[in-house]
């Protein structure tokens, strides 16, 4: 499984948070993008272009199904599958590249992935399902 990067403001923004140097407990939206870009960590959201298709929307990934295991000497936290609906639309045909999650406090790209084969939308739409999996390193 190849992880998700996070961004430098993202590991920031969750070390604040941590330290308690930041009020308020942040939840994450998650997006999907259509530009093919290699994540990096000095990325921002102004470096990918976020899908615009119609019944396309942002979700929230939430907490609270979240699960957590163990592989090896790595915590995986996993949330339930989000759904990411698209109306019929006329063309060009666009691909969904990967994902991304932002901040909700301060809006920041906190982290994304590419799919491993991005995602051709049908011009008839269609749905494309994806699982957030954030690996944590024990000691």
């Amino acid at each position: 499984m190849t992880a998700p990067l996070i961004t430098r403001k993202g590991l920031q923004r969750i070390a604040e948070v941590s330290c308690g140097t930041v009020g308020g407990i942040p939840f994450f939206r998650m997006g999907l993008y259509t530009n093919n870009v290699v994540p990096a960590v000095d990325m921002t959201l102004a470096a990918i272009t976020e899908c615009a298709l119609a019944g396309y929307a942002r979700q929230i990934p939430v907490g609270a199904t979240a699960t957590i295991s163990i592989n090896g000497s790595e915590e995986l936290v996993t949330y339930l599958p989000l759904t990411f609906n698209f109306a019929a639309y006329a063309g060009p045909q666009v691909s969904i590249y990967g994902w991304f999650t932002i901040e909700s406090v301060t809006n920041v790209l906190s982290g994304l992935r590419a799919l491993s084969v991005p995602y051709a939308v049908p011009l008839a739409g269609g749905a494309v399902v994806v699982t957030l999996t954030i690996p944590v390193k024990n000691g």
